[in-house]
């Protein structure tokens, strides 16, 4: 992949061996306008991939999915929830890779709500989009990628990456 100049490496995270149940980057710093995070990964079953925010496993995330394989398309909307969704079981299997980019705007200014947009998908299986809310003006210095929205799946093999966004 190629990352453009603009984005700044701040953290990653590599997994094997079906041991861990989430990834958690912590002390993210507040020099960026807009944080990315890349991800591919394997799980020890057919979990959802959810994020939380700086550790805020209150209800006030919601998530608006869209997907589609080629013959079959779908739509939902969860409110309320513990954390927001990146990705469906139909994508992140034991023996498919999954592979997506999160963009979280305005991650650090304490005077908005933060957006999550994902688009993710799995060669083979289909595409989907995604959007999160997270109503909080926090900004956010931690974020912790589940599977299964309490963390009951294992993440098998993969990759996490998070870049910062310089404003332009």
């Amino acid at each position: 992949m190629i990352v453009a100049s603009t984005y700044t490496p701040i953290a990653s995270a590599s997994f094997s061996g079906g041991t861990g149940t989430s990834v958690d980057f912590q002390s993210i710093p507040a020099t960026h306008t807009d944080i990315v995070a890349v991800f591919n990964m394997r799980s020890n079953n057919s979990y959802n991939m959810y994020v939380r925010f700086n550790n805020d496993s209150t209800s006030s995330y919601s998530t608006t999915h869209i997907a589609g394989n080629g013959s079959s398309a779908s739509s939902y909307r969860w409110s309320n929830e513990t954390s927001t969704r990146l990705n469906s079981t139909t994508y992140s299997t034991s023996s498919a890779f999954a592979y997506g980019v999160m963009q979280v705007m305005s991650y650090s200014n304490s005077s908005v709500y933060k957006t999550a947009l994902t688009a993710s998908g799995a060669a083979g299986l289909g595409v989907e989009r995604m959007v999160g809310l997270w109503r909080s003006t926090s900004a956010i210095d931690r974020i912790t990628f589940l599977l299964g929205s309490t963390g009951a799946g294992q993440f098998v093999e993969g990759t996490i990456s998070l870049y910062g966004i310089k404003a332009a």
